[in-house]
């Protein structure tokens, strides 16, 4: 085949692969042990684990719809404004769900902090173990698939765009190393800010003066999709595995004082 010639050979380092296996091991078992400490912590109910995970997966699938709509070529064309479009799906769509869930279905029965927590584990569990995981599982394979026959073996496209979009796709996944191990290990496969933009809404569904933090949480959870897409661009490795954490921290801390707060004014103290 005359493409195969401009196919260059492209290889990946046990890193990579590690750094593939690791994020899809982790990503799938960081939210089953939360789940298990948390359960013999606070002994909360098991239910809303359950609806978080249904919904996220219902919002996924809404989501899907909306990208396929909006995310057109001339928007792909953009960087910056699919990278913005992408972040605000992602954290308005979500929101609503949470907001959904907590006012209509879980409301009467699952009003306990706790169940705001067990809510985001259970929306983390279904981003993490059907989303994040197979995805790096998937590149973990296709990395030693390359590796055992070469590129120009993986290359199905007739067209030479689709040949060069793959070869691209195929580079992009040699770059990745353990910065991207180290990021997930630190923000705990995205747990805690699931958990923190899940009390937030709880917040503003069960105080009448708080409703401000439902449009809070939607514009926090824009935010830490968008930064991802704004250190990769501007910012070295050290830099990128760092700030998202930081970021998680800064939101974890703010949500746990603000309960905190609210705690001690309905403790009359």
């Amino acid at each position: 085949m005359e493409d195969t010639a401009v196919i260059p050979e492209i290889t990946f380092s046990g890193e990579t692969l590690f750094t593939f296996f690791f994020v899809a091991a982790f990503s799938f078992l960081i939210p089953t042990v939360a789940m298990v400490w948390w359960y013999k912590r606070t002994k909360c109910a098991i239910f809303p684990v359950f609806i978080g995970f249904v919904t996220y997966f219902c919002v996924s699938w809404v989501r899907a719809g909306f990208r396929a709509l909006l995310l057109t070529d001339d928007v792909r064309a953009d960087r910056w404004l699919f990278f913005l479009i992408s972040a605000l799906l992602s954290g308005v769509l979500e929101e609503i769900g949470r907001y959904v869930a907590m006012r209509y279905v879980m409301y009467d029965r699952y009003d306990d902090w706790k169940d705001a927590v067990t809510y985001g584990i259970g929306h983390c569990a279904c981003e993490s173990m059907f989303g994040v995981a197979p995805q790096a599982f998937g590149q973990f394979l296709i990395c030693l698939d390359c590796n055992k026959r070469g590129a120009a073996a993986l290359i199905t496209s007739a067209t030479p765009e689709g040949i060069q979009n793959q070869i691209d796709q195929l580079t992009g996944y040699s770059k990745t190393g353990l910065g991207e191990a180290l990021s997930e290990l630190l923000t705990l496969g995205g747990l805690i800010p699931h958990i923190a933009l899940s009390v937030l809404v709880f917040i503003s569904v069960h105080y009448v003066m708080k409703k401000k933090y439902f449009c809070i949480s939607m514009a926090l959870h824009t935010l830490l999709d968008f930064i991802p897409y704004l250190i990769s661009t501007f910012a070295v490795l050290a830099v990128f595995c760092l700030i998202p954490w930081i970021f998680d921290i800064i939101l974890a801390v703010f949500v746990y004082r603000l309960y905190k707060k609210i705690k001690t004014e309905e403790d009359g103290y």
